[in-house]
């Protein structure tokens, strides 16, 4: 299991490379440009019209199709994936048919700004790219339907062609000067990822069947638990414009960097808690459809203090070398002192709640995997409500700045909501177990940050080098103590590593 998460994060991490150099492709060939404009339109477009009802109901698949194979078998878990599948699809042609007659509408909805021949070429871009809602919709299902079988990697790694496809599309359309080249980049990218998942899913025994029946038990119950997801899922998407609206407040460039500095944010999380969350969400879902508590509980445990052994230091040292990371990242070409200086403030306080978002994550699967989607829906409200507030008040103090810590605080007050709810659903959780492993994994990070950055010499700066230096010395550091400490599954996770070595010795 450990090589699995491992694993999933260097594909992580290649996945999201490929997607930068597709960035840096774009601006290369069409600079800042309406073709530019057109392409992100188009290819924001399906995501958005049907990303945050695909993911709930992928979320809420997995809890089911483990409820279906423990009360039933694996049979009758492929006729619900198929059911679910047959009915979306029916669901997917009415959105479809919707979005072909209005495209015009949709396109100013997402792009006010465009009139005339623009207007023109972004309907054609975005007729083509309103297909590709049928595609996410099956790649999202199988994909889920993999990562339950434990083939965690395919459905990660899928990322890598759709990239490379967008990528060599981009090229060919400027080459050869043709919008229909580039029109169709997005829908011939998701073609390629649905063979892929499709080609792996039926070696794991998925077949597809034409089953249709909205009065099935596991149907009715997944799309129950689907709509708190959704619901959930759009609170965070208003959390994020409220941000923004209040950013555009503060100063010029504000939107920018606020979006700069929690692409990083989210970044970190996605590489180092996400990994751990996909390849442990089948594992608990299966614990929690056998009422096995006891063993939800311990797993639970493991998966936290694994993510803290990660995501602690990671929050530690975004927040010392915020400057540095910024720097680095974005300070190139126009991206000059000021803006960095913005980001960089705006960063350095989303980092801090770095931990509490990370442990959400992990505490929100766990829900999903009891089939209480509500609470997580509930407590992402909360989360609005607190963050809202606090950035009405701090943002007249701090800022930038305010709308950021305003963040972390609720995003806080929201892991200690979760906690006390779930401690009352499964039983007692080791808390103090929790907090013991937190204060040392914080002390051994603390402390060779701290050395390190005040002790050897470092001016700042975009200075990659020198920044490595510090990093590689500060892990050595970070581990000999976490080991000194005695965190658990270190021991664990150590004699993993020693087997793994000796074997190939």
């Amino acid at each position: 299991m450990k090589n699995a998460v491992l694993a999933l994060m260097v594909i992580t991490i290649l996945s999201k490379i490929a997607g930068y150099f597709r960035d840096l492709v774009l601006a290369y060939y069409y600079g800042a440009s309406a073709t530019s404009d057109i392409f992100l339109v188009a290819y924001t477009i399906p995501n958005l019209a049907f990303g945050i009802i695909a993911a709930g109901i992928a979320t809420s698949y997995i809890p089911m199709l483990s409820r279906i194979e423990f009360e039933q078998d694996k049979n009758r878990g492929v006729v619900f994936t198929n059911q679910l599948i047959n009915i979306l699809l029916i669901l997917v042609s009415l959105m479809v048919v919707i979005g072909l007659i209005f495209t015009g509408p949709i396109v100013r909805l997402f792009a006010i700004g465009f009139a005339g021949d623009v207007l023109t070429r972004a309907i054609l871009y975005a007729r083509f790219s309103i297909f590709g809602l049928y595609l996410i919709l099956v790649i999202k299902i199988l994909s889920e339907y993999l990562n339950y079988n434990k083939q965690f990697n395919i459905p990660s790694l899928i990322g890598l062609p759709l990239n490379l496809i967008l990528i060599s599309f981009i090229f060919f359309s400027y080459r050869l000067q043709s919008d229909l080249i580039l029109a169709s980049a997005v829908l011939i990218a998701l073609m390629a990822q649905l063979m892929i998942v499709v080609y792996f899913a039926v070696r794991k025994g998925f077949y597809f069947k034409w089953t249709f029946s909205l009065k099935d038990e596991y149907i009715r119950r997944t799309f129950k638990l689907t709509l708190p997801v959704i619901m959930g899922a759009s609170v965070l998407e208003l959390n994020n414009l409220i941000d923004r609206t209040l950013a555009s407040s503060v100063t010029t460039g504000g939107v920018s960097a606020l979006n700069y500095a929690n692409t990083i944010n989210v970044s970190v999380i996605g590489i180092l808690v996400a990994s751990f969350v996909t390849v442990f969400y089948p594992e608990i879902s299966k614990k929690a459809a056998q009422n096995d508590y006891s063993g939800l509980k311990s797993s639970l445990n493991q998966i936290l203090i694994s993510v803290m052994l990660l995501i602690v230091p990671a929050t530690v040292v975004c927040a010392f070398y915020s400057t540095e990371l910024i720097g680095l990242l974005y300070g190139h070409g126009a991206f000059e002192e000021q803006a960095i200086q913005l980001t960089d403030s705006a960063f350095l306080y989303y980092s801090i709640g770095m931990v509490s978002a990370g442990l959400n994550l992990v505490l929100t699967r766990v829900f999903f995997a009891l089939q209480d989607t509500r609470t997580p829906m509930v407590n992402s409200v909360y989360t609005l409500l607190i963050n809202i507030s606090l950035s009405l008040i701090l943002v007249r103090f701090y800022g930038l700045s305010g709308i950021t810590v305003s963040t972390s605080i609720a995003e806080t007050i929201a892991i200690v909501l979760l906690f006390i709810k779930l401690n009352k659903k499964i039983g007692t959780i080791e808390i103090g177990s929790l907090i013991i492993n937190f204060l040392k994994i914080l002390v051994a990070i603390l402390v060779p940050v701290i050395a390190v950055k005040y002790s050897l010499s470092y001016t700042g700066g975009p200075d990659f080098s020198k920044l490595l230096i510090h990093l590689i010395v500060i892990i050595i550091i970070y581990i000999y103590t976490i080991v000194l400490f005695k965190v658990n599954y270190i021991d664990y996770i150590l004699q993993l590593i020693r087997k793994k070595y000796l074997k190939r010795g």
